[in-house]
């Protein structure tokens, strides 16, 4: 029987798969054997990125809605579609703030 373990966290997510006696991290972006827990969508080009992309998208100043630590939102049966439908429809009538920032 095959088999994966999955780690929905908050901040990042991940798979692991046993490799003989032992267990191991897949890949699961790339090489990175994490992926960060966030989802971008972007209004300015109408789509939706996940993960590190989905970061990038959001720093590089994209309008749209980045959302993190969504584990507070799912597993709610009746209101977590309702609440991410919502939240989409806000962010693409909605100008978001920019993040900028000087090194």
């Amino acid at each position: 029987m095959t088999y994966c373990a999955i780690d929905f966290g908050t901040s990042n997510s991940a798979v692991a798969l046993p490799d003989g006696l032992k267990i191991r991290l897949a890949p699961v972006e790339g090489d990175a054997v994490t992926l960060p827990t966030a989802v971008f969508f972007n209004t300015d080009e109408d789509n939706q990125s996940y993960g590190r992309a989905a970061l990038e998208a959001y720093i590089d100043g994209f309008d749209g809605r980045l959302m993190r630590s969504m584990k507070s939102i799912l597993g709610r049966r009746s209101r977590t579609r309702a609440r991410i439908s919502a939240m989409a429809r806000r962010s693409a009538t909605r100008t978001s703030s920019r993040c900028s920032f000087s090194i």
